[in-house]
């Protein structure tokens, strides 16, 4: 059984570690610290023992958002933690949830598209690491009818 909850200062140092273990570009400690402010919603995934197994980040405007970080626990991963995050935003009174994920990065892109995400729009050269660029895929999904 897992449990979904909001992300708290105390979670900030794990959720950061496990950032930097699956992510190329991960979040800081005082990135997450500062997604814990009023302008953000900061929820984490955890199991039984209280284990933190996935965590999301995003912002919301009125009735849309934008979806700023998602990830799971390398051991964790590919058990539908991250999908069952976003099926909680969802369920948050969210009309559509906006993004963007390298367009590398096929395992994130793919989760998004089985979540009902659908390619809206590329920015060129939007991410830089490992000394290139690489383009943006700009994804929505409309959960409900504007």
């Amino acid at each position: 059984m897992t449990t979904i909850r909001p992300m708290t200062r105390e979670d900030v140092p794990l959720v950061a570690a496990l950032e930097a273990e699956v992510e190329v570009t991960p979040w800081s400690e005082r990135a997450l610290e500062d997604a814990l402010g009023p302008d953000y919603v900061a929820r984490v995934l955890t199991d039984d023992e209280g284990e933190i197994l996935s965590w999301i980040v995003w912002r919301t405007i009125l009735d849309e958002s934008e979806l700023l970080l998602i990830g799971t626990a390398k051991n964790a991963q590919r058990k539908g933690f991250a999908w069952a995050l976003l099926k909680d935003a969802e369920g948050r009174g969210i009309v559509a949830m906006h993004l963007e994920v390298r367009a590398g990065n096929d395992p994130a892109a793919k989760l998004y598209e089985t979540s009902g995400f659908a390619i809206v729009g590329l920015r060129k050269g939007y991410y830089f690491y490992d000394g290139r660029r690489e383009d943006a895929l700009l994804m929505t999904n409309r959960w409900k009818e504007d």
